[in-house]
């Protein structure tokens, strides 16, 4: 009999994360066969050599360089002999035997072609698990409208309160379950994302040849977001970079332009309003970000689309 779910953790220096996320995995998976693959982006913690000695099953991919999440989990796909392949970050943990949760709704639904679960954070508290609608150009305007996601969907717009399945825009890729045929077939992550956007843009991609995507609220997941992540200005770069990237591919350049000018105003807005309440700290920090921003955004656009604008807006 083969492989019922191949799991794939992208791993970048979490090593005792990683420990907990995988000994979860053997705790609480009980009704299904499964693998653990991990990719490996050059961590300089003991993560290669602990998986070695506490997990000698599990397969370990040592990466050379920090080649991003996207290309590392292209890479762990590409080993998975699983009929799905569970996405799974390594700064989570299961609080329930989620896998197989999800792995018998795949199963009982032919049309889904992703599904996740509830996502919480270490408190228990419930966190962004998917989204009800894909990100657009109009997307920043939620900056300064925080309460519109909640005044069109109620409490369910990023958490699935109902206890039922859901079907939803796009599971977030911290615990994304998919079918391993379908992701080969749709060639898997675009390798151009180093992170950020790019379980997104690949539900796009699954959504095109008619498949649905749901969450599913009994597979319940801890998941402490960023733990991998040190704040520094390339993650600020990767995430605009990824962000023109995705708009640009999914709905062309010129929706990438008024995106630009819709963050910029709404940036500039919030950046009064730090000023007029003295709020110096917070200023400044959206002031680099939208330096950030505008850098990403000129490089992207200007290096691999034509200029048809005879300028920027900014």
């Amino acid at each position: 009999m083969g492989i019922d779910v191949s799991v794939i953790i992208v791993n970048y220096n979490t090593s005792s994360l990683l420990k907990n996320c995988i000994a979860s995995i053997y705790e609480q998976t009980k009704r299904i066969s499964f693998n653990i693959i991990v990719t490996d982006n050059n961590s300089s913690d003991d993560s290669v050599s602990m998986l070695r000695i506490e997990y000698p099953d599990v397969t370990v991919i040592p990466l050379d360089d920090n080649i991003g999440f996207g290309k590392a989990n292209n890479l762990g796909a590409l080993q998975a002999v699983g009929k799905y392949l569970f996405f799974l970050n390594s700064d989570t943990y299961l609080c329930n035997d989620a896998i197989s949760i999800l792995f018998d709704f795949m199963e009982l639904n032919s049309e889904c072609g992703i599904c996740g679960g509830n996502l919480i954070d270490f408190s228990g508290h419930p966190i962004h698990s998917f989204d009800r609608r894909f990100p657009g150009a109009f997307s920043d305007i939620f900056l300064l409208l925080k309460k519109l996601p909640r005044l069109l969907y109620g409490r369910s717009w990023c958490y699935n309160y109902t206890g039922l399945p859901m079907e939803v825009a796009y599971i977030t890729g911290a615990d994304l379950m998919i079918r391993n045929e379908l992701f080969a077939a749709v060639k898997g992550f675009d390798p151009f994302f180093f992170m950020y956007y790019e379980e997104t843009e690949l539900t796009v991609r699954i959504k095109k040849r008619g498949y649905r995507v749901y969450s599913v609220p009994t597979a319940k997941i801890a998941h402490k977001k960023g733990a991998s992540l040190q704040y520094n200005a390339g993650i600020d770069r990767a995430f605009y970079l990824s962000k023109y990237h995705y708009m640009t591919k999914v709905y062309g350049t010129n929706n990438s332009y008024m995106a630009h000018f819709i963050f910029v105003i709404v940036v500039m807005i919030k950046i009064a309003g730090f000023a007029v309440r003295n709020k110096y700290e917070q200023k400044k920090r959206y002031r680099d970000v939208l330096a950030f921003e505008r850098s990403a955004f000129n490089d992207l656009i200007g290096s691999t689309h034509e200029k048809t604008h005879s300028s920027h807006f900014f």
